[in-house]
């Protein structure tokens, strides 16, 4: 801040802020101020901004209107979520079996955020899987889980494949939408078309005329 001026140069100038914030500190001597704020988006304020009025007091002389100064200025707090980037991670290809129910989740990893403070912003996540009888995710968790029994979803190895599609977008926007999407792939296998079989030996069996059998 500018210093205010007297029509006398020897006269002292005592300074005061009128506004209070948890955020700013201020040093009527220096005229400076800094802001800190609490590491949250609480504190935004982009529009109006807050008002600072400064008012100068003549140290040494009579009190009142005629001997004071003021002066307004606003400082902008700004939503760092406006001004962050977002880029979409790269999950891998999944292979399920029908009717398996191990190795059927699969966790894809988080998209990543980029920016002044962008690590105060979040992302949302939704999704869309090309069939919705072979899988479900969890946009909270982004955990994938594979689940179905019905045999005729699989083919042969590599196996059908339903493509999956998730999108994450910055939440707190209020400057438009940042978001981006990725895909991947489930391969399902019906492991029924690769299956052996293998034969038991039976014992023979003998009975009694007239008589249930006997194992």
């Amino acid at each position: 801040m500018n210093a205010f001026t007297t029509s006398d140069s020897t006269c002292a100038i005592t300074y005061s802020l009128g506004s209070s914030h948890a955020w700013l500190s201020y040093t009527a001597g220096a005229l400076s101020y800094s802001v800190s704020t609490s590491g949250s988006l609480a504190d935004v304020n982009e529009s109006p901004g807050y008002t600072m009025t400064v008012t100068g007091y003549l140290t040494n002389g009579p009190t009142g209107p005629t001997t004071s100064g003021t002066t307004s200025f606003k400082i902008y707090i700004m939503n760092p979520c406006d001004y962050a980037t977002i880029t979409a991670s790269s999950p891998t290809d999944q292979t399920y079996y029908v009717a398996h129910t191990t190795g059927n989740t699969y966790t894809y990893p988080a998209f990543t955020l980029a920016g002044t403070d962008s690590s105060l912003c979040t992302v949302t996540y939704t999704h869309t899987i090309s069939d919705t009888n072979v899988a479900t995710i969890d946009d909270t968790t982004r955990i994938l889980t594979m689940s179905t029994t019905d045999y005729t979803k699989g083919s042969a190895s590599p196996g059908t494949s339903y493509t999956v599609t998730v999108t994450g977008t910055i939440t707190g926007q209020t400057r438009g939408s940042a978001t981006t999407s990725a895909t991947f792939n489930i391969k399902i296998i019906n492991p029924c078309l690769t299956a052996t079989i293998t034969s038991v030996a039976s014992s023979d069996y003998y009975y009694a005329e007239g008589t249930a059998a006997v194992s």
